[in-house]
């Protein structure tokens, strides 16, 4: 079955997704990039902005656990990017932790903390705008929640499930 077709293909990339991470917390991260890939590659056809970020980043994991810091990067990047271009402030603070990790790992401990860095003034930010939110009165905070300038930054359920 195509995953992409019209019939299931955003639950069957979310399937693949969870299997893709099952996959790589049980050490098999090989298999799990394959699955992100497939998962990637059905996000975009779907023009689903905010999937892709997601599976961005769980592939820049998965050749991260592979050993291979010079493709993660970059995905890790898009990931990073994308999350951003599309104001989704859940999938921009878990894709900004993972860079520090990479280069954690890779021994460039400069990089590391300038990625974790910008992971933690980015988290500040998104805290600062959520305690303003809660000092609006409730019609207030009603109207921000529906003003189309706002919809877009509301994660998707799927998004608050933090990933590989």
């Amino acid at each position: 079955m195509d995953l992409a077709s019209a019939d299931g293909g955003a639950p069957l990339a979310g399937v693949t997704h969870g299997l893709g991470v099952l996959m790589d917390t049980q050490g098999e991260a090989d298999a799990a990039r394959r699955l992100f890939e497939r998962s990637l590659a059905v996000w975009r056809e779907l023009g689903d902005l905010g999937m892709q970020a997601r599976e961005l980043n769980s592939l820049g994991i998965a050749h991260h656990h592979l050993g291979d810091p010079e493709t993660a990067r970059p995905l890790l990047e898009e990931s990073i990017a994308i999350a951003r271009d599309v104001g989704n402030p859940v999938r921009l603070a878990a894709g900004l932790t993972n860079p520090g990790q990479v280069e954690s790992a890779a021994g460039d401990f400069d990089r590391a903390t300038q990625a974790l860095a910008r992971a933690a003034v980015t988290a500040e930010a998104w805290a600062a705008e959520l305690a303003a939110g809660r000092a609006l009165t409730q019609p207030e905070a009603i109207a921000l929640l529906l003003s189309p300038a706002r919809h877009t930054a509301r994660p998707a359920r799927s998004d608050l499930l933090l990933s590989a």
